[in-house]
């Protein structure tokens, strides 16, 4: 049988010198320890020993390698482009033409990754405003001539909602309106605000809405919004003043009210604390809509493939989760269970629930099961006393760790789970669920217990 040869120091440097290479500091434990070298042209890189035995060249020297234009060449007849130019290195543009006559400049990366032609591309992103035969945009018709005016002279529109219905620029449109020596209305941009808007415009400024954001909703221009809050006397903030302001949400103990106690469960569990905001992101967009619902829509919710996020931009909030409850950008193993009002930890456990909790149903063992994850073994087990003391359910062990690690935990960190079966599942979560209203749980998660509780009655019937 063949013995496993151990790495040393020795192994790794005699493979650096077969590069022509110096080995400058190495301390080998595993296969990913970092290796420094200096090369034969005086280039010093990092790399691991892993990736020593695939390279074949020094990192920094291939940068400035000269592109051989042959390959340039293979390059663009894969895409039946013509090529310009007859020497181009790897910090050069390269003139070419496309297959539709469209003369372009492009870097090497966008034929080496067979990237589109940048003026089709925006001939397709824009198929009424361009013509298909020239890839130029199209003339404006007498047609299209004669409806903006009607709509300018007649509905009373604005240039900027004109805009939107023929789909042409605001500068195009005041040119024909220049064009035909139409009168323009005075003070024009869009009808004056009612004194009802005036007072909806200052309520959301005040609860954080951007400038940006409540011209688009009030379809007319920032410097029309920002008239109203100057003639009121109220002062413009800068976008990163804005993050600094106080405001009247709190994660402090002595401020929480349920819906806040649901966030910090919920931050606990899927969220991410930053230098100036907190962000939540997870698979059930409910959660990140009540979310948003409880902060009156101060913040945008974005989303990613099947993720819904937001990010709570407040430094008052991320010093709040510091400072109360120890929370950092690494947060996972370092969960400390908060000691918080007791009529406040259901809506806080239904938080931690609906982010990193499991209600489920075995089938197979004919089993109501509630589970909570986590790399904090401390974490779980404040849990689980908490939940026995609560509850009054028999005073033993339910955590477990897991065998194979998912999703974001790393295998040499282990997982933990915190697991209730049957009756005891059942018990715990009639005390989370009873206390909670729509704003304060996960749908997905407290249907599958109601359809759980509805199948115990009609099998007792």
């Amino acid at each position: 049988m063949l013995k496993r040869i151990k790495i040393t120091n020795s192994i790794i440097k005699s493979l650096v010198e077969k590069h022509g290479w110096q080995l400058i500091n190495c301390d080998y434990k595993n296969p990913q320890s970092i290796v420094e070298i200096k090369c034969d042209k005086g280039f010093i890189f990092l790399t691991t020993y892993d990736s020593l035995r695939k390279v074949k060249s020094c990192p920094a020297c291939s940068k400035n390698k000269k592109i051989s234009f042959e390959i340039i060449k293979v390059a663009a007849e894969k895409k039946n482009w013509t090529l310009l130019d007859t020497e181009i290195y790897n910090s050069q543009y390269i003139n070419c033409v496309c297959d539709k006559g469209h003369k372009i400049c492009v870097p090497w990366s966008n034929l080496r990754d067979n990237h589109q032609c940048i003026v089709c591309l925006r001939y397709l992103n824009n198929l009424e405003r361009y013509d298909p035969t020239t890839g130029k945009i199209k003339k404006i018709t007498r047609e299209q001539e004669n409806k903006i005016i009607d709509f300018y002279q007649n509905d009373l529109l604005s240039p900027r909602q004109i805009s939107k219905i023929i789909k042409l620029s605001t500068g195009k449109i005041w040119q024909i309106l220049e064009k035909y020596n139409i009168k323009i209305r005075e003070k024009e941009c869009s009808p004056p605000f009612t004194n009802d808007e005036k007072e909806n415009i200052i309520k959301l400024y005040d609860k954080f809405e951007t400038i940006n954001d409540m011209s688009e909703n009030f379809d007319c221009s920032t410097d029309k919004i920002r008239l109203v809050l100057k003639k009121r006397n109220i002062e413009i903030r800068s976008h990163s003043v804005a993050k600094k302001i106080k405001c009247e949400y709190s994660f402090a103990p002595e401020n929480l009210t349920p819906e806040m106690s649901f966030i910090l469960g919920v931050i606990f569990g899927d969220g991410h604390v930053g230098n100036d905001g907190i962000t939540i992101s997870m698979q059930d967009s409910d959660v990140i809509e009540k979310t948003s619902k409880t902060f009156d829509n101060i913040f945008k919710i974005f989303k990613v493939e099947n993720m819904s996020g937001i990010t709570l931009l407040r430094k008052k909030l991320v010093d709040e989760m510091v400072f109360h409850y120890k929370l950092c950008s690494n947060k996972a193993g370092k969960l400390i269970f908060p000691d918080l009002n007791e009529k406040l930890m259901p809506f806080f456990i239904s938080g931690y629930l609906a982010a990193d909790g499991c209600v489920s149903f075995n089938r197979l063992w004919n089993c109501f099961i509630l589970q909570f994850t986590s790399i904090s073994y401390n974490f779980l087990d404040d849990l689980q006393k908490f939940l026995i003391k609560e509850t009054g359910i028999k005073n033993k062990n339910y955590i477990c760790e897991k065998k194979k690690t998912r999703g974001s935990f790393p295998s040499n960190n282990p997982c933990y789970d915190l697991r209730f079966y049957k009756k005891n599942a059942i018990k715990i979560c009639d005390w989370i669920f009873n206390p909670t209203t729509e704003l304060t749980r996960c749908d997905r998660k407290y249907n599958r217990y109601i359809d759980y509780k509805r199948r115990e009655l009609e099998g007792a019937k």
